[in-house]
C-alpha cells in the first residue's frame, strides 16, 4: 500500500507501567473519551483520527495468536512475546496540520493526571499502526482514518 505524504503521524509516549488489566483498561477508557471530546468540540480536529492500544509485550518478537477453544463464537485473540508491565500507545494521525497541536492538548491532559510524556513525530504511519496492531491487546481508535477503504492496517 503506498502511503500518503501528507498523513502525519504522531506518538504520545509515556513512561508510565500499571499493574493490572483492570487499571490499565479503565486508563484506557477515560484516555480515549477526552481524546473523543476534544475532537468532536474544536473544529480543528475534525479531521484527526486516533488510536490507543495497552500491551504487557516486549516489542521485539511479538506476534499475534489465537485461542480457539472448539466452542461457538471468534477466537480470543493473545499476544506472545516476552511479558512487561502493562504500558500505552498512543498515536494521533491527521492529514491537516493540526496533528501536532491535537498531541500537545493530550500531553497536556495526561500531564495534568500525573502521567510522564513525551511526542515523536513518525516517519510511517503504516509501521507505527503496524507496530501497535503486532503488539496491543486492547485498543480503541476515533476518526475516519480507520474507517475509510483504503485502511487495512487493523483488519
Amino acid at each position: 500500500m503506498q502511503e500518503n505524504k501528507n498523513i502525519i503521524c504522531y506518538s504520545v509516549n509515556t513512561t508510565d507501567k500499571f499493574n493490572s488489566k483492570e487499571e490499565i483498561e479503565k486508563k484506557l477508557k477515560n484516555i480515549y473519551q477526552a481524546m473523543l471530546r476534544r475532537k468532536h468540540t474544536d473544529e480543528r480536529f475534525r479531521d484527526i483520527s486516533f488510536i490507543v492500544g495497552t500491551s504487557e509485550t516486549k516489542s521485539s518478537g511479538a506476534y499475534i495468536s489465537y485461542n480457539r477453544t472448539g466452542k461457538r463464537g471468534r477466537p480470543k485473540r493473545v499476544v506472545v512475546g516476552e511479558k512487561i508491565p502493562w504500558h500505552l500507545h498512543i498515536y494521533v494521525i491527521s492529514i491537516g496540520e493540526y496533528a501536532s497541536t491535537f498531541s500537545e492538548e493530550i500531553i497536556k491532559y495526561l500531564k495534568k493526571r500525573g502521567f510522564e510524556t513525551s511526542k515523536n513525530k513518525n516517519d510511517s504511519v503504516n509501521n507505527a499502526l503496524n507496530y501497535l496492531e503486532r503488539q496491543s491487546l486492547y485498543k480503541r481508535t476515533g476518526g475516519d482514518y480507520f474507517k475509510s477503504k483504503n485502511s487495512n492496517l487493523l483488519k
